[in-house]
């Protein structure tokens, strides 16, 4: 039922693809390339695959985060992180304005525990040795203006934890029925006769027949 409720939910957000328009209303030759290029670039990047692990990582687990980079090309690319892929997300807001100001990534690597950090203008890591935090790598700059990272978190958790207690009932109610159709619904012994009593055991399973 999660599954459903899930892959419902998704088919909705992620069913079609992102549409890009532009909002003056008689735009420049420079504006009208921008646009071209930003859908050129968007479909080059795969972004609408990173939109759907996103989605589906929020919708499953309650939180995903989207990080860009630049490789040693100055080549533009991205991953996502979330719970399911063993990562631990631990952002941090500006107290003045709210915005994300540094995020971190815990997961296991080889055995080891490690944190990655990103803030406005560096990114950093961590690895734990014996329970002490060391400098894993040296602060490098990762190249944008701001911090590179997108969080998303719901405070309700997964997509269908509302509804859980609900999919719980429903279960145990399927449950109960197959379990009464094992022993009622597909007799293999047919008795006749007068004073035929069939008794259950504890478990509600005929086990003893009185005549």
């Amino acid at each position: 039922i999660q599954d459903v409720i899930t892959t419902k939910q998704l088919t909705h957000l992620a069913g079609n693809p992102i549409s890009f328009v532009s909002c003056s209303t008689n735009p420049t030759d420079e504006e009208k390339n921008t646009i071209l290029e930003l859908k050129q670039a968007w479909l080059t990047k795969n972004m609408e695959v990173a939109l759907f692990e996103s989605y589906k990582m929020e919708k499953t687990t309650g939180d995903t985060a989207f990080c860009g980079y630049l490789d040693e090309n100055k080549e533009f690319g991205w991953r996502t992180f979330g719970y399911a892929n063993g990562e631990t997300l631990f952002p941090s807001y500006d107290a003045m304005t709210g915005k994300l100001s540094r995020f971190a990534r815990r997961y296991t690597s080889d055995g080891q525990l490690k944190v990655d950090v990103w803030d406005n203008t560096y990114f950093y890591s961590y690895i734990s040795d014996n329970g002490e935090w060391k400098e894993a790598s040296a602060k490098v700059k990762h190249g944008f203006s701001r911090i590179p990272i997108a969080y998303k978190r719901n405070d309700i958790g997964a997509c269908w934890s509302l509804v859980q207690d609900a999919i719980d009932k429903y279960e145990i109610a399927i449950s109960q029925l197959c379990e009464s159709n094992k022993a009622y619904a597909f007799r293999v012994m047919f008795i006749k006769g007068d004073d035929v009593d069939i008794q259950p055991d504890a478990n509600g399973v005929p086990s003893v027949i009185v005549g």
